[in-house]
């Protein structure tokens, strides 16, 4: 017993901040922890948005309703509705193919057939590693020695959050494609 008073200095003891380092309790108190808890909820919310994929207007979870009236004011070439499928094919050869695919009326895949040159496609995978940093995979597929056609095929990969976005260069002689596809896991 230290100075005869060991109540006191344990009701001290309760109401005073727990200093540990450079961190407190006493934020914990009143005010300061609601606006804790609604920064909290707002950082939450908005990281959940930032998973979905947003692209050229396209953006995951829209209806196929808000995609066609996308693909009508900006697409110049036919639009193909084939259920849980719109395919907007272009008007020219050099244009891009677009295909969105839907899950229970939602987008969830955006494909998006570009030009085929490879140079390109080396841009578009630095590009996106600066966006989205270090690929998650990179393969290369050969052709398979029991299939009828020679096929070859380079993909890069990337994860963000529920999203996946997936680069790749494929060779048929005498054709080629490059495809971008985004995708939200469901």
């Amino acid at each position: 017993m230290i100075g005869g008073n060991e109540q006191g200095a344990l009701s001290l003891a309760k109401r005073s901040p727990i200093n540990i380092g450079i961190f407190t309790t006493d934020w914990m108190e009143g005010d300061k922890m609601k606006k804790f808890t609604l920064v909290g909820l707002v950082l939450l919310f908005s990281i959940n948005f930032v998973s979905a994929f947003e692209v050229n207007g396209f953006k995951s979870g829209m209806t196929m309703d808000q995609a066609k009236t996308v693909l009508e004011k900006s697409w110049s070439g036919s639009i193909e509705d084939r259920g849980n499928r719109i395919v907007a094919y272009p008007k020219l050869v050099k244009d891009p193919l677009i295909v969105l695919n839907f899950n229970k009326g939602k987008l969830h895949r955006y494909q998006k057939r570009l030009s085929p040159e490879f140079a390109y496609f080396t841009q578009l995978v630095a590009d996106k590693r600066k966006e989205m940093g270090k690929p998650i995979d990179a393969s290369f597929e050969p052709t398979n020695a029991a299939s009828t056609q020679d096929i070859n095929c380079f993909q890069f990969h990337w994860k963000n959050g529920k999203c996946t976005c997936k680069v790749s260069y494929s060779q048929n002689d005498p054709n080629s494609w490059m495809t971008i596809t985004y995708e939200e896991k469901i």
